[in-house]
């Protein structure tokens, strides 16, 4: 049929205008979508003309010298448009450029302006932060390959310990035996010798 300048979803109650994108997704002839441009861009080129209220609203290209402009749809959402002159791809809603996917016209100023304060000083504290922390891990590192070889250390000392020496039956002191008899006193390397920490206390090596 004869296509109109502002379709309208069929179901009853919705009242939403169809946009040429969702035009195309529902595969219209292409001699239907080229009316409805047509009829849009009368519209708009009237609204231009002498001012009157229109459903219809234009997009100038926001190139320089450029004169090219989009026809919107009453209540179109916005979208990214690309002029073919080659100026940046700008939101047909309020114009900024580049194209913001993921906020609303209303949050692209705030957002800017942080981007802006992240560039001039945020940038600098938060490498500064990320230099510490790399310090800091790396400090943490150390400490815990010390720490492992530490133990490692100790657990070798004390399995040599549990092979070499035996523990004082009194006091729990580890005792060595380097050579001579079996008769050990705890504390005192031989009978006469050198005496080191220990109890004092005979006990023979096989007990």
């Amino acid at each position: 049929g004869e296509a109109e300048v502002h379709p309208r979803c069929p179901k009853d109650g919705c009242g939403y205008h169809l946009g040429e994108h969702d035009l195309q997704d529902l595969r219209v002839k292409a001699e239907s979508l080229e009316a409805f441009r047509a009829g849009r861009l009368g519209e708009g080129l009237a609204a231009l003309k002498d001012g009157a209220e229109s459903q219809a609203t234009v997009f100038r290209c926001p190139g320089a010298g450029c004169s090219a402009a989009v026809v919107l749809g009453f209540g179109e959402a916005r979208r990214r448009w690309a002029c073919a002159c080659g100026a940046p791809p700008a939101c047909t809603g309020c114009g900024t450029s580049p194209y913001h996917y993921h906020a609303q016209c209303d949050e692209v100023q705030s957002l800017r302006a942080r981007w802006l304060a992240w560039l001039q000083g945020g940038r600098e504290a938060y490498k500064g932060l990320e230099r510490r922390t790399a310090r800091e891990a790396t400090a943490q590192q150390r400490a815990l390959r010390e720490a492992m070889a530490r133990h490692a250390e100790l657990a070798r000392d004390e399995g040599w310990k549990a092979e070499h020496c035996r523990l004082c039956p009194r006091c729990n002191s580890a005792v060595e035996k380097v050579d001579g008899c079996d008769a050990i006193v705890c504390g005192q390397s031989v009978p006469g010798g050198t005496r080191q920490p220990g109890c004092g206390h005979r006990f023979t090596w096989q007990d």
